[in-house]
């Protein structure tokens, strides 16, 4: 959302090039009010863009505002950009950024889930040469968007939550204009190992806002125990949750898909994006090694599928929307999690095992230390042999019992007690910021 600034920043927070637009600023907006106790909040994410793949961040924003936890709390949802767009992206990165004004978006696969969305003016490089510019700018423009956001819908107590920390100048600039707002950092990816990241310059934001937030909420084990943070910042470790009623059916009317129809059984499956992380040799030596069985593989690829190419019993069916995805997956008789080796994947808490539970499959997984004391029908294997014989014993077990005790796992594991643990971290932030 791009709008007209409407009070001046903190002293020393502009530049001369902003300098320049301040004679047509107008009236601040109002400040915010004390937050009292027991009070409903407004929740402001500043996340990825939600046309996405669903991510964490966002079903926690839905859960919070259907108001199935603790009543009606608004939610607004600030897309948010990590890098410039591939040339392929700058269509849709237009159209996302000239956006204007606030505006509702309805989630389709949670009934009564409202959020106001918009986009503010951004620029999302954060490498040498222009980074620090670019994180001024950012900063600069957040904290008006926030000013606006306040004044148009008379924000009284907000949380602001994030699971990026380049947006760490935002949420100074936001402190400075309203000092009681309770800032969480969401942190379940490790940005710092991620290909195609500025390590160095993602590290020394990461730090900077470990020393802004009022506290800070880690997916997996490994990022809680090795991120450096100040030792008196408030920290909780929640896993990655499931949309149960999602996954295992019981909202979805079961529509046949004529492709899978036709497929030999039983079908192993794969659903997710393909990336770097993904082990696509451990699933051609699957085919190779079980000609019985056919392969289904579900989602986007970013990576090339050589691998898989030619092996008459792999199917790829690319990406297909989140709504759609238990349509394809209740056909899968076993799901599979193969990642690579990788220093990455040490922080991973995988949303697809809950998801495959969920669904009521056993899974066979690359050993991840998050999920090593998961209960539930899941196979570690450390070699593709190993990926086999696991593949060999679930087809010999009786397969209705592993669905009884995947769907009794993920059912205690939703994403509804995720979000409620999430608020009461954030009233528990709110209370000690108080005080």
């Amino acid at each position: 959302m791009t709008f007209v600034p409407s009070s001046p920043l903190p002293e020393g927070e502009g530049t001369s090039c902003f300098a320049i637009l301040q004679s047509s600023w107008k009236t601040p907006a109002p400040p915010l009010n004390p937050v009292p106790n027991n009070m409903l909040r407004d929740y402001i994410f500043f996340a990825d863009d939600r046309s996405n793949i669903p991510t964490s961040t966002m079903h926690i924003a839905d859960q919070i505002a259907t108001g199935k936890i603790e009543g009606v709390n608004r939610v607004f949802w600030v897309n948010t950009y990590t890098r410039l767009p591939k040339l392929s992206e700058f269509r849709k990165a237009f159209r996302i950024l000239t956006r204007r004004g606030a505006k509702p978006v309805v989630n389709q696969q949670v009934a009564g889930s409202t959020i106001i969305s918009a986009t503010p003016l951004q620029f999302p490089w954060f490498g040498p040469w222009l980074g620090t510019a670019a994180r001024k700018f950012n900063g600069y423009f957040a904290g008006r968007f926030f000013q606006k956001l306040v004044k148009q819908y008379d924000i009284q107590h907000p949380v602001l939550a994030t699971n990026f920390p380049c947006v760490v100048d935002a949420f100074r600039t936001i402190r400075q204009l309203a000092p009681q707002t309770v800032q969480i950092y969401y942190c379940y990816d490790d940005f710092i190992k991620y290909p195609g990241f500025n390590a160095q310059h993602w590290e020394t934001m990461e730090q900077e806002f470990f020393a802004t937030v009022d506290g800070v909420i880690f997916s997996s084990r490994d990022l809680q125990q090795n991120k450096k943070r100040p030792e008196s910042l408030p920290s909780l470790y929640l896993p990655h949750g499931v949309d149960y009623e999602h996954f295992s059916g019981a909202t979805t009317e079961k529509v046949p898909i004529a492709a899978l129809e036709k497929l030999k059984k039983p079908i192993i499956g794969f659903f997710g994006t393909m990336d770097f992380w993904s082990d696509l040799p451990a699933i051609a030596y699957l085919a190779k090694r079980f000609p019985q069985c056919s392969f289904a593989v579900v989602g986007r690829a970013v990576v090339p599928m050589t691998p898989l190419e030619g092996i008459e019993n792999v199917h790829l069916f690319g990406q297909v929307p989140y709504s759609e995805l238990p349509q394809y997956a209740r056909y899968f008789d076993v799901g599979l999690i193969p990642y690579i080796r990788h220093d990455y994947l040490k922080a991973v808490n995988p949303l697809k095992l809950r998801e495959y539970y969920a669904i009521g499959l056993p899974v066979i997984a690359t050993r991840v230390p998050d999920i090593a004391d998961m209960p539930g029908p899941l196979y570690f294997a450390d070699t593709h042999e190993e990926y086999g014989d696991h593949l060999e014993t679930i087809l010999n077990s009786d397969l209705s019992e592993l669905r009884r005790q995947a769907q009794e796992i993920a059912k205690k594991n939703s994403w509804t007690a995720r979000a409620e643990s999430f608020m009461q971290f954030a009233e528990q932030t709110a209370s000690a910021q108080r005080q």
